[in-house]
């Protein structure tokens, strides 16, 4: 009877055991790049939340949650359908949402919203674009300018500034700061 009780007891503890197996090696595909494009109106034009897209076979979707621009010493939101004015800087946000089974990480995820890489995370899977308006969308040119010393001398600099900027933001965050 003992015998029996004992493969009894080894038998539960194989099954318990086994049924947390899934959970300890689920885990989580890192998206290491997350993009979107989003259609910036010309003036007089609405703005519409909806007409944004990520690339085909993305794991992720993305989502314009505010727009709004600053005005006469306080911010101004706007919604989906409202015209946009020439001149103004609108700041839009965008949260990134990952399928199941796949993750974004603030801290290693890149993020770039029509074409351009973006550091100003505001949240998470949260980040802040500006946009100008101007009366229609410019052209492309032909061939593309050869960028001078000075411009990318002021880019480097931005770019590290922004870096630094970001870090102090996270630890800011980490730390409950905010």
């Amino acid at each position: 009877m003992k015998a029996a009780k004992t493969i009894l007891y080894v038998l539960l503890c194989c099954i318990l055991r086994a049924s947390f197996a899934p959970m300890v090696h689920a885990e989580d595909n890192l998206i290491e790049k997350a993009s979107a494009e989003f259609t910036v109106p010309s003036a007089g034009e609405a703005f519409d939340f909806s007409a944004i897209t990520v690339p085909d076979g993305a794991h992720y979707t993305a989502k314009i949650l505010d727009a709004y621009y600053y005005h006469d010493g306080k911010y101004e939101h706007i919604k989906s359908g409202d015209t946009v004015e020439k001149g103004m800087r609108y700041s839009v946000r965008i949260r990134f949402y990952a399928d199941s089974g796949y993750r974004l990480q603030d801290a290693t995820t890149e993020y770039s919203i029509n074409g351009e890489v973006t550091k100003n995370i505001v949240g998470t899977n949260l980040v802040e674009v500006g946009v100008i308006i101007t009366d229609k969308t410019p052209t492309e040119p032909d061939e593309p300018t050869p960028t001078t010393f000075w411009q990318r001398f002021v880019s480097f600099f931005r770019t590290i500034r922004l870096r630094i900027k970001h870090f102090f933001d996270l630890l800011c965050h980490l730390f409950g700061l905010i």
